[in-house]
């Protein structure tokens, strides 16, 4: 008998068995169940040093398991570690029925940013042009920094802190 060339709702299956004259058979009837549609929410990629990330699907009740970082319905990248990742939803009808799916989830390493030094400057300088290894990003840190420039002229002398974040 397999399920999967009968139709859903009861099937009546009978053996024959004939010995020289006589015949007997039995029939007895099987229901088959639909199997349950599992959808499980996609995971857009996670920083290593990301927050930790909830993991859905329905229908509810069921189990979420993976390589590492998975702990109930929850995903922990820093656990988990760079590199891709497959995240199992298996869900027991309790009918019979035992399915899964599978995201694949890619945690990727912290990128290392470095301005490049500045140095010192005299107050009365032209604007000077911030540079960094990645790009693109966003100078900021105070009111001297427009685009990708600083201008000294706009601050008070003493140090000044700029900001980098990498887009």
């Amino acid at each position: 008998f397999n399920p999967a060339n009968v139709s859903l709702g009861n099937n009546i299956v009978s053996y024959t068995v004939t010995s020289g004259a006589c015949t007997s058979s039995e029939s007895i009837s099987i229901e088959v169940v639909p199997a349950p549609v599992i959808a499980i929410d996609a995971v857009s990629n996670v920083c290593i040093d990301g927050a930790v990330v909830a993991l859905n699907a329905s229908p509810i009740g069921g189990d979420f398991s993976g390589n590492a970082g998975v702990s109930g319905t929850i995903f922990n990248p820093s656990i988990a570690g760079t590199g891709n990742h497959t995240i199992t939803y298996t869900f027991d009808d309790k009918l019979g029925c035992v399915v899964s799916e599978d995201i694949q989830v890619t945690v990727e390493n912290k990128p290392t940013v470095v301005i490049d030094e500045v140095g010192q400057i005299c107050q009365s300088s032209d604007a000077v042009n911030l540079s960094a290894n990645l790009s693109p990003g966003t100078f900021s840190g105070s009111a001297a920094i427009s685009g990708s420039s600083f201008d000294p002229k706009v601050v008070s002398p003493g140090m000044h802190t700029i900001n980098y974040l990498y887009n």
